[in-house]
């Protein structure tokens, strides 16, 4: 069964390295390529993307236990901290 990016937020706690692999970007590639190129005239490979969205979604799944942690049902920027 084919894995959307909600399925995977709702089992935060429980992704392995592969459904990492799996996510959709969560990041404007084209942002991300630009502002790679504005700040050092260099490509982006798709496998950056990659990286990128994983980190996202690790920090993401951080912020959310610390959100529920909190008794909150909202994530907020200090949860990123």
């Amino acid at each position: 069964m084919e894995q959307t990016n909600q399925n995977v937020v709702q089992k935060a706690g429980s992704l392995t390295p592969e459904q990492l692999g799996e996510l959709d970007a969560l990041v404007v590639v084209s942002k991300i390529k630009t502002f790679i190129r504005n700040q050092a005239d260099m490509n982006t490979s798709a496998d950056a993307i990659e990286a990128i969205t994983r980190k996202v979604a690790e920090e993401t799944i951080k912020a959310i236990g610390r959100a529920k942690e909190a008794g909150r049902k909202t994530v907020m920027a200090r949860d990123f901290e």
